[in-house]
């Protein structure tokens, strides 16, 4: 379980990441291109991060199909805030800090 609290601070730890998290936080399911606009991120470097939550299961997506006029549609992902697990992963981290 330590293990995973390790991954957990990794993640967190760094700004971008905080403010995916804060961005997702109002339950809004987003497509990679609005959330990298929104956090002022390349679209790669906003993957990137969003894999990172991912990994560690505070950021999860899925694929749906994209209908646009006159198109048959395609593939795309939205991300969301998977608000469970966060909550989990921060009374993990409680657990291990001194009694306030």
């Amino acid at each position: 379980m330590q293990k995973e609290v390790f991954k957990l601070f990794d993640a967190l730890a760094q700004r971008n990441r905080i403010e995916i998290i804060k961005l997702l936080s109002d339950g809004k399911p987003r497509y990679i291109s609005e959330i990298a606009e929104k956090v002022r991120l390349s679209r790669t470097a906003t993957s990137y991060h969003l894999d990172v939550l991912e990994s560690v299961g505070i950021v999860e997506h899925e694929y749906v199909i994209i209908k646009e006029p006159q198109s048959v549609g395609r593939l795309g992902s939205y991300y969301k805030l998977n608000e469970k697990k966060l909550k989990e992963a921060l009374e993990e981290i409680y657990k291990i800090l001194p009694k306030l």
